[in-house]
């Protein structure tokens, strides 16, 4: 743990001579930051305390990604709280948290990035709260308030992408019937539901294609990327994945709650949508949130070669939708 908490030291220095002046404007290059203590680290499901604080927050239930939440203080004797996250992606993918920083939207504040010896850091203001293992452990009020938070990340971070920078285009929204056939017993066990999908696949596809996909999409909206505050609100986490598509994909979580919470949860997202100026329904809200979870669980299945994954879509396809009267989503009616 020494060896890494020296890495970072490096790392923050670095950061605070290239990054801070530009991107969070109220800390000083001149300063030099230093770690105070590594207050917590999360890791897959466990989080281990290293020394002051019985750290309640947990940022990652199921990613390999390390996390921190490190006190730093300057030489002018301010103690500053941030969040780092290290990983081996590109820091590329953290263009898309560096352009919808500060737009005044319920994420953390993003202050800059950097590589120490072979690993990549990403730094953000930290964010006092919790994070739930399951969409199903939430209360009523808590999912409107991250419906109406993606609402407002949807349209508002818009903006910022106008002249690129992000990927278009619904992820997983490609056609897959022919890698379905994929031959594992638990998937050929499911041989009924792949013919059904393939009948629709198209259908479906097209849904996802209805009206203008300018739209920023998080993606991966997991309850591990939602910090309830402990001061009240929501903040979501982790825009690595966004990209530009069409309206209510960043739902696609919330296709695991029973009808009634899918509901509201689409309720509440349309609503905020309103406040914004723009018009959308609840059911096509439905709609895309059920086909997008459906397709991200076959597409990512076959890429990771995960037939549990694929078995989890098709399950998952076959209990909200219904076959006899053409493609029907439950609570809804009619695909199209």
């Amino acid at each position: 743990m020494s060896l890494l908490i020296s890495y970072i030291r490096k790392g923050l220095i670095l950061l605070s001579s290239c990054y801070y002046q530009t991107v969070a404007p109220r800390f000083s290059d001149r300063e030099v930051y230093k770690i105070v203590r590594c207050v917590g680290r999360a890791k897959r499901v466990a989080l281990r305390v290293e020394s002051v604080n019985q750290l309640e927050q947990v940022y990652s239930y199921c990613s390999q990604r390390k996390f921190w939440n490190v006190e730093l203080a300057t030489d002018q004797g301010a103690v500053i709280s941030v969040f780092v996250k290290a990983d081996r992606i590109s820091l590329k993918r953290y263009l898309i948290a560096r352009r919808i920083s500060g737009l005044g939207l319920p994420v953390p504040e993003y202050y800059g990035s950097f590589v120490s010896l072979g690993c990549r850091y990403g730094v953000w203001s930290y964010q006092h709260g919790v994070c739930l293992k399951s969409y199903k452990d939430f209360s009523d009020q808590q999912l409107v308030s991250v419906a109406a938070a993606l609402a407002r990340c949807n349209i508002v971070a818009a903006a910022a992408f106008s002249t690129g920078g992000i990927p278009i285009g619904a992820l997983w929204g490609g056609k897959i019937c022919s890698d379905l056939n994929v031959v594992h017993p638990q998937v050929a066990r499911r041989a009924g539901l792949v013919s059904f999908y393939c009948q629709y696949e198209s259908l479906m596809l097209s849904v996802l294609n209805v009206g203008e996909n300018k739209f920023v999409n998080h993606n991966d909206c997991k309850p591990a990327n939602v910090i309830l505050l402990d001061a009240g609100g929501v903040v979501i986490t982790d825009w690595d994945s966004a990209s530009i598509g069409p309206l209510g994909a960043s739902l696609r979580c919330f296709a695991v709650l029973d009808e009634r919470r899918r509901r509201l949860v689409a309720e509440s997202y349309v609503s905020e949508l309103a406040k914004l100026g723009v018009a959308f329904d609840c059911d096509s809200a439905l709609k895309v949130m059920c086909i997008q979870q459906v397709l991200w669980a076959l597409s990512t299945g076959l890429q990771l070669k995960a037939p549990e994954r694929i078995c989890q879509g098709l399950d998952l396809f076959g209990r909200l939708f219904s076959f006899e009267n053409g493609l029907t989503l439950e609570g809804v009616g009619k695909v199209l």
